[in-house]
């Protein structure tokens, strides 16, 4: 066998089949063919059947495998030499690509080796099966005698020449085969036709399947006209699919002490519900475990009976909520300016309809200062709205830059209308017509439009590292399977470590420049951002969360009609105002007080009543007179502030900024039981007021606290419409905490909390080095001096108890710390004293007096300050240099820095303070030997290492001592700002040596 030839391919074949068969006989002396096909006789085609055309695909050409196995391998060091290492690594051509191709041919070469010893081996045993099936002469000249005799009528001649013969023998009918010149099929029960062997041959024979066409979208199907013989093309239409409509459905979500069985049962005893039953189609339990009854139809007006008899039935031990089927539509052609809200009162005022509370439109821009909004709504609202086709929406601006205010085109372009029938169409007239001078003379600004806001400390740095980043995630991701995976992960950590080592640098100068700028704006960003004011205030986003919590809040009640007022004959007319009057007020009006709904900016307005005042007395004087005050003018934008620790499913859980709703009842008594009675008496009555002004009670959130002088604590149970409560140990009103012996215990724990969270967030913006300087630090301390002394006058006593107001002096103390930059080890006293802090004890005793800003109140609280810190055990080093607290309070120059309070209070890097905590050998001053202590008094007034220093400043000049320091640094000035650099250079030389020290142990 040549090793060109492809081992591989299929052996030719003779089909045999029932009817037919042929004989295999050797190859060197017989070869078997077909009848040729002008001897055979075929059948009648029909002229234009597309099954009938000739195939026009070429023949599939016949290779053997080592030849394409070659062509392969040309291909590829092709392929080599055109990407060799001379090239550049593109985008496309890179590292990878060129390590594949290598090992590509390494592969080539290995599979043709083995492929030409397997053609070799295949080869010789062919020779050997060939050898031992070939017959002899006898059994061939007998087999060619049986095959003349079977076919008489065929013509047989043969041609013997030197090297072969050549016969040509009719295909035989009926002719068995022996066994010994059957060749082994290759697989039982398979027939397969020769490659050479024409299709028409053989009865049996089967065509090669034609290549499947791509499937296309709209398919072509050719029909045939029986008539005329003729093929037309006929486009295949796919069907239409119609929607499916699904009927409503209630879904109800147990809370946790409730089981879905009792929820069943309550339903089936429920008599407002027997009624609603044949609504129900079926009742069945959702995957999340959710409790689904499905209706019986779409937009069934029982379906929210039936929630409304659920949500009552079952309170709060449930939550239940309708599915209705809905579609997707979108509005276009939307302002940028208009808001979601504004966009369904526009469209539902429209269709005269009310807003489904379940209604979020999903605004999105476009272009030239557009909107698209997508809504989903039920099939009914959206077959309403879809035949308007077009809507007018009022476009509510946003907000406007008051700084570009043009006076001259403002007055100019204002042009207010007369007043009309009645106040309401006045008064919105009048607001157009400034919001379009407004538009001619002011810049438009959109406010919460972007729910990201633009972070201040990126820059180009980070920007640049973000990229390149980027890159090599995606270069790593690329080459998974490449060896050089471990070096692009390794490249991509590094670029991932750097991205993120530049926003955290980033970060903390950012937030050092915000620390500095506190200096002049105290409650700026660096005070909002560590109290957690910057960041946004979680929000329901569920529109059917909103609805509830709306409903909770604001729960509906029937409109309250006054009667009509009819006026007396002798009862003067109600006082009008005139021009002076709204002037007068104009003028008093704030412009950087917040904006309305309208956008309108205060300074427009006020520039407005200016220009017209007449046209503005005279809608006033329409309002009085129709006793009545304007829509627009009662708009507002109600906000949700989630409460601290609570459920945000609840909604109980927000605050609205509009109303209160803490009701407190007293009541006293003699005995449990009489007093229990009077204070649901008591109660009763403000729930039938409440009820007569359109209010209602929450009765699960009412509280109750028995306060006694007894001994035995004692509980009460008081009843709150159809709810017993019992009485707490304490409970908060109004923010305090009222306990049951009126100690005020539970309350000074809950301050000192509060106090404490305060202090530990506000320490991040006054570092010792860094920040604010001692006269804002003050001022932001005020933040928790006010979260402390809250309602002080009430609980003042409380604090001459050291185990109650321990933790409130903790957090105050750790305050005055920060103020005055000192080291933490300073004692109370000493850090209040040099903060300018006066002690809480003292401040809540000035407020119970009810005299905080009386100056003869403060002296009496300074004097008795100073009372307390004469005999104070601690702080004796700071008691020498500030005796008395007057002058030291009252001073007009000078800011404590790190260095400065360490001179004042003792506590910094002096070697008898490090051996006082074990970070030194000895007390003792490595300048002046063994036996001189190196403290504050030392290093500043007596230490020759620092003499030079001392002699050029003011200590050297006025002969200062320890006594009159602080004497002289508050007359001076210029004496303050020397001693305060002589402390710095002498507190950084001891941290340097102190360093030093450290490092040579070790």
């Amino acid at each position: 066998m040549p090793l060109d030839a492809n081992p591989f391919a299929r052996r030719p074949r003779i089909q045999s089949s029932p009817s037919a068969a042929t004989c295999p006989l050797p190859r060197n002396e017989i070869e078997c063919t077909g009848t040729s096909d002008s001897e055979t006789p075929k059948r009648p085609r029909d002229p234009d059947s597309p099954s009938s055309k000739p195939r026009k695909t070429p023949p599939k050409k016949t290779r053997s495998g080592i030849m394409e196995i070659d062509e392969m391998g040309s291909i590829l060091e092709e392929l080599i030499y055109t990407y060799s290492e001379k090239q550049p690594v593109t985008r496309h051509v890179n590292l990878a690509t060129k390590s594949m191709l290598h090992r590509l041919r390494e592969l080539h070469g290995s599979v043709r080796a083995q492929l030409t010893e397997t053609s070799s081996k295949l080869d010789d045993a062919l020779s050997q099966i060939d050898l031992l099936q070939q017959p002899s002469a006898e059994e061939q000249q007998a087999t060619k005698e049986r095959i003349l005799e079977a076919r008489p009528s065929c013509n047989a001649t043969t041609q013997t020449t030197e090297s072969k013969a050549y016969t040509e023998v009719c295909e035989p009918s009926n002719l068995e085969v022996p066994k010994a010149l059957q060749r082994p099929s290759a697989k039982p029960g398979r027939s397969k036709a020769s490659r050479t062997q024409n299709p028409s041959s053989s009865a049996t024979s089967s065509k090669k399947p034609q290549p499947k066409d791509p499937p296309v979208k709209n398919p072509t199907v050719r029909v045939e006209d029986h008539h005329t013989k003729t093929w037309t093309e006929v486009k295949r239409q796919k069907p239409k699919l119609k929607p499916k409509s699904r009927p409503d459905a209630i879904i109800v979500k147990c809370t946790e002490k409730t089981p879905y069985a009792d929820v069943v049962k309550m339903m089936n005893a429920e008599p407002s519900l027997q009624d609603l039953k044949g609504n129900v189609q079926g009742i069945r339990k959702s995957a999340t475990g959710e409790l689904i009854l499905r209706m019986q139809k779409r937009d069934d007006p029982a379906t929210d009976q039936l929630q409304s008899a659920l949500r009552k039935m079952l309170s709060d031990k449930a939550l239940v909520k309708t599915v209705h089927d809905t579609v997707m539509i979108e509005v276009h052609n939307i302002d940028e300016t208009l808001t979601a809200d504004e966009l369904l009162v526009a469209l539902f005022a429209s269709i005269e309809g009310d807003i489904p509370a379940e209604v979020v439109p999903s605004m999105r821009k476009t272009y030239r200062g557009k909107q698209i909004a997508t809504l989903v709504l039920q099939p009914s609202l959206a077959t309403k709205l879809l035949t308007l086709q077009k809507t007018h929406a009022p476009i509510s601006r946003i907000g406007y830059k008051t700084d570009s205010l043009n006076t001259g085109r403002f007055l100019s372009a204002i042009h207010l209308p007369r007043m009309s029938s009645d106040a309401n169409t006045s008064a919105d007239a009048i607001a157009e017509a400034i919001i379009r001078a407004c538009d001619a003379s002011m810049a438009k600004v959109r406010k919460g439009s972007n729910p990201y806001r633009p972070v201040a400390w990126w820059n180009d740095a980070i920007a640049n590292a973000r990229r390149e980043c980027h890159a090599a995630r995606r270069q790593c991701q690329r080459h998974r399977n490449s060896p050089d995976y471990e070096s692009l992960a390794q490249i991509f950590r590094l670029k991932r470590k750097k991205f993120k080592n530049a926003i955290k640098l980033s970060k903390a100068r950012h937030f050092q420049e915000l620390c500095e700028a506190a200096d002049s704006q105290p409650y700026g960003s660096a005070y909002k951002m560590v109290m957690g004011r910057l960041a946004r205030q979680p929000m329901p986003s569920c529109s059917a969360q909103l609805g509830r919590i709306i409903g909770t809040l604001f729960p509906s009640q029937p409109q309250l009609i006054l009667p009509q007022h009819q006026p007396q004959l002798d009862e003067p007319e109600p006082a009008l105002t005139n021009i002076d009057e709204v002037l007068n007020l104009a003028s008093k009006i704030k412009t950087s007080k917040a904006v309305g709904p309208d956008g309108i900016p205060n300074a427009a307005i006020k520039m407005a009543i200016a220009a017209k005042p007449g046209v503005f007395v005279e809608l006033y004087n329409k309002c009085i007179v129709e006793g009545t005050v304007p829509r627009r003018w009662k708009l507002q934008r109600l906000v949700l502030i989630p409460k601290a620790g609570k459920d945000l499913d609840d909604p109980s859980s927000y605050r609205p900024l509009c109303f209160a709703d803490d009701i407190a009842v007293v009541t006293t008594g003699k005995k449990l039981e009489d007093t229990s009675a009077r204070c649901s008496s008591a109660i009763d009555v403000v729930i039938s007021w409440l009820s007569q002004n359109g209010l209602a009670l929450a009765e699960h959130k009412s509280e109750a606290v028995l306060m006694s002088s007894r001994k035995l604590v004692e509980k009460a149970v008081v009843r709150v419409g159809y709810t017993h409560i019992e009485s707490k140990p304490a409970i908060k009103y109004l923010g305090v905490m009222l306990d049951h012996r009126l100690s005020f215990k539970h309350h000074l724990e809950y301050v000192s909390a509060r106090a404490s969270t305060v202090t530990t967030a506000l320490s991040r913006m006054m570092a010792n080095t860094r920040g604010p300087k001692e006269r804002s630090r003050k001022l932001i301390a005020g933040v928790v001096t006010s979260t402390i002394l809250y309602a002080s006058a009430i609980w003042a006593p409380a604090m001459e108890v050291a185990s109650y107001s321990r933790g409130c002096k903790s957090a105050y103390r750790r305050c005055a710390l920060r103020v005055s930059t000192c080291f933490r080890t300073v004692s109370e006293t000493a850090s209040l004293v040099v903060a300018r802090m006066v002690p809480l004890h003292l401040l809540a005793a000035e407020r119970q007096s009810g005299g905080s800003t009386n100056r003869i109140v403060r002296d009496a609280t300074i004097s008795q300050w100073q009372i307390s810190w004469d005999s104070a055990p601690n702080g004796r080093w700071t008691y020498r240099l500030i005796k008395e607290l007057r002058p030291w309070l009252r001073r007009r120059h000078g800011q404590l820095n790190f260095y400065l309070s360490q001179l004042l209070t003792g506590h910094g890097c002096f070697k008898s303070y490090l051996h006082r905590f074990k970070h030194a050998e000895d007390p003792f001053c490595d300048h002046c030997g063994h036996g001189i202590i190196e403290d504050a008094e030392h290093s500043i007034f007596l230490c020759p290492l620092f003499g030079r220093e001392r002699g050029m400043s003011a200590i050297g000049r006025l002969h200062l001592t320890p006594d009159n320091l602080v004497a002289h640094m508050l007359a001076e000035e210029s004496t303050w700002t020397d001693i305060s650099n002589l402390a710095a250079h002498i507190m950084k030389d001891l941290r340097r040596r102190e360093r030093l020290r450290n490092g040579a142990t070790n």
